[in-house]
């Protein structure tokens, strides 16, 4: 029986991981009767891995074409001497067909275009539950067979790890507590003329209230025997069931976050040579905006009350604009008859 160890990183990596996002069973395992829709965008770089991060993707560029994701049962008639799963991922024409257990979730065959793909030992895809700092590794392989019934053994190595948590920024939206697991599959495919190796990378953004990833960047590298390695790069965001982006309208799934007042984010903090900050209103209000010293003496008024609409608005303060000294500083922001106050330092 395949044994497959969850790694927690160290201790104080474990500790943080209490605020931040757990994948669970019950909240995101594929569930059959779902469909999940995104958009392709322009590749985008995943950033760097760590607690606290704010990933900036709100000029994100989108493409246009849709990729439509549905999840159902496993047909109860099939032969019971076929291969054992309880539900299919149909994707771009193929499907894969997957097994839950109480704490996994494994792929275990499947059908393409141009092949039926049998695993003799299953690729656990994930497990549960899985929080920042937790990594797996697990071994897979299995035949294949072509529509010219050409036999392709293939083995490899899949992995995943929480390597990432913060907060998410797309062009029309902001994503607290956002968990990144990044997962690396790397195998080699063997049949009688040539052998193909193949590692495909992956990042996904899991926000709070979301099943199923917001954002995904994938890069891939194929190298057939005797060929340079081809590399592909893609990315695609999440978008509703009308096809608008995450970075659109958006539904109930929309801003995961608890309250019904502005989000604010504020990055980086301490601040050297520029000082970002969003905020997303759920509806429009008058905004004004100053920054202060530790006296509570205003520093700089950035912006007069205006009126401002919903949706997601941007700003940054270079301190050699306003002669910033360095030291504490407080940056108020005043929506209507609520006031958020964020503490930043300047280097």
């Amino acid at each position: 029986m395949k044994r497959i160890i969850l790694l927690t990183l160290p201790l104080f990596f474990a500790l943080m991981s209490f605020s931040q996002v757990s994948l669970t069973l019950k909240n995101n395992a594929p569930t059959p009767g779902d469909s999940s829709t995104y958009v392709k965008i322009l590749f985008v770089a995943p950033g760097d891995a760590g607690p606290d991060k704010v990933w900036d993707f709100s000029g994100i560029t989108t493409l246009g074409e849709k990729i439509v994701s549905k999840i159902t049962f496993a047909p109860s008639g099939r032969d019971k001497n076929s291969v054992d799963f309880d539900i299919i991922l149909n994707e771009r024409g193929s499907e894969y067909f997957c097994k839950l257990t109480e704490d996994s979730f494994m792929e275990v065959g499947g059908v393409t275009k141009d092949y039926s793909v049998i695993y003799s030992d299953p690729m656990i895809r994930m497990i549960y539950p899985f929080a920042y700092g937790n990594h797996f590794t697990d071994n897979f392989a299995g035949l294949a067979k072509s529509q010219n019934v050409t036999k392709v053994d293939f083995s490899g190595v899949f992995s995943a790890t929480a390597d990432a948590y913060g907060t998410l920024i797309l062009p029309d939206h902001a994503y607290m507590d956002v968990l990144r697991v990044r997962t690396e599959s790397s195998g080699i495919e063997i049949n009688e003329c040539h052998s193909v190796e193949a590692k495909v990378i992956r990042f996904l953004w899991y926000a709070p209230g979301h099943r199923y990833p917001v954002l995904n960047v994938s890069i891939t590298e194929r190298r057939v025997s005797g060929r340079e390695a081809e590399i592909t790069r893609s990315a695609m965001v999440w978008s509703d069931r009308n096809g608008d982006t995450a970075a659109g309208k958006g539904e109930s799934q929309g801003l995961a976050i608890t309250d019904e007042g502005p989000v604010v984010v504020v990055y980086p903090n301490p601040f050297g040579d520029k000082l970002n900050y969003y905020y997303f209103l759920r509806k429009s209000v008058p905004v004004a905006i100053t920054l202060t010293d530790v006296t509570g003496r205003t520093s700089e008024l950035l912006m007069k009350q205006q009126m401002q609409g919903e949706g997601l608005h941007s700003g940054s303060i270079e301190p050699s604009d306003f002669s910033l000294t360095p030291g504490l500083y407080y940056l108020r922001f005043v929506f209507d008859q609520q006031v958020v106050v964020r503490k930043v330092i300047k280097l």
